[in-house]
């Protein structure tokens, strides 16, 4: 009769057991698969990025600051105005790096500070014209991925 309650409680413990393990891998397999970078250094959707010079580690990015990325790639390296982007990306801040910055109730936070630290790698700012390009986004200049 032991043999048959253990039995029992296993059996009853697999769906759950299976069900975290399933998740678990699911969970997995979308979070490597959709970082995957596509763009240079972004993932299809801009949501993702892994930087060249980073530990290889992808950097999850907001919907705003993804659509800012998505922006800027269109326009294929050539500056432009924080007007255009911020338009083609549908959003209604004054310039793109507002996107970026780490409030204060994030600062000391790993997230916040590498989506900033990205921006600053892959954005180029020309401030007095008011201007911003992602050079990586230019024909032939991908960024490699090691």
């Amino acid at each position: 009769m032991p043999t048959t309650s253990r039995k029992n409680s296993r059996m009853s413990s697999c769906p759950r057991i299976c069900a975290l393990r399933s998740n678990l891998s699911v969970q997995t397999g979308l979070v490597a698969d959709s970082a995957t970078p596509v763009n240079g250094p972004f993932s299809a959707d801009f949501k993702w990025a892994t930087l060249p010079e980073g530990d290889g580690t992808p950097i999850r990015f907001t919907d705003g600051q993804a659509k800012v990325f998505g922006a800027l790639w269109s326009f294929k390296g050539q500056a432009t105005t924080a007007d255009r982007i911020m338009q083609r990306a549908g959003l209604d801040s004054a310039k793109p790096s507002d996107l970026f910055k780490v409030k204060a109730k994030d600062k000391g936070k790993p997230g916040p500070a590498a989506q900033h630290a990205a921006y600053g790698a892959l954005v180029v700012t020309q401030q007095r014209a008011g201007l911003y390009a992602m050079p990586c986004a230019a024909a032939g200049k991908e960024v490699a991925m090691t």
